[in-house]
């Protein structure tokens, strides 16, 4: 069993489960917790700027290097040379490395770690995009909790993450490695798109596939057609 589609093609083709069935279902969202809320008040309760395009970043340890973090410099910096780059503030929650505001091209609040849900369903909101630069990574809850708050999100195309992410209709999926195609996508979602029909299409997305009633009708579905199958064999 595997959470996501890509898993499951990896699994299928290792030696070790060649005579073996490889299922994948995905987990499921709170999709009444994790919700679209007014960004206004979102942004109010955490004290960031009405007026500003707010690009979130988070991780349990921002500075695991395969969380991205390089890259997202190299998208960064790129990203501060357009015309627009003023408009852009960094919100990161998670572990993040020493002295990482100094690196930061962007004015940035660091939240550091965050414990309670509602806080982190009002980043969500309060986010016009969520970035995800990491290069391995399987089917991300952050993108998940994202999406499901109706938040955009810019990614690279690895793992499980173009199953969440639909190009150009709820995010954008930069090529894996490219900072610089990562810095498009964020210039793209933050400037450049239907901003409501994005943020719109992000929840549809996520209703569509990982509400916790779809997930758990695959998995009733499974058991069914398991026990039909040992019934069948017993007769």
């Amino acid at each position: 069993m595997t959470c996501s589609q890509w898993l499951g093609s990896v699994a299928r083709e290792s030696s070790l489960l060649q005579q073996h069935a490889v299922i994948s279902i995905p987990n499921p969202i709170d999709t009444e917790l994790y919700a679209p809320v007014p960004r206004k008040e979102a942004r109010k309760r955490l004290h960031l700027p009405p007026d500003k395009k707010i690009l979130l970043f988070g991780a349990a340890n921002v500075a695991d290097p395969r969380k991205g973090m390089a890259l997202l410099l190299h998208a960064l910096k790129t990203l501060s040379t357009r015309k627009q780059a003023d408009q852009i503030e960094l919100v990161i929650f998670g572990k993040t490395p020493p002295r990482l505001a100094e690196k930061l091209p962007f004015p940035a609040r660091l939240m550091h770690y965050v414990s309670d849900v509602e806080t982190l369903v009002d980043l969500y909101n309060a986010a016009d995009v969520f970035v995800l630069p990491s290069l391995e990574d399987n089917l991300p809850n952050t993108v998940m909790e994202a999406l499901s708050c109706g938040t955009p999100v810019a990614a690279f195309r690895i793992g499980g993450v173009p199953e969440m992410v639909a190009h150009g209709i709820c995010g954008y999926l930069a090529a894996p490695g490219d900072a610089d195609g990562l810095a498009e996508g964020i210039e793209y979602l933050l400037f450049k798109c239907a901003e409501q029909t994005c943020r719109e299409n992000a929840r549809d997305k996520v209703l569509n596939h990982f509400a916790p009633e779809l997930v758990a009708r695959q998995y009733l579905n499974l058991y069914q057609q398991l026990l039909g199958e040992k019934e069948g064999g017993n007769e």
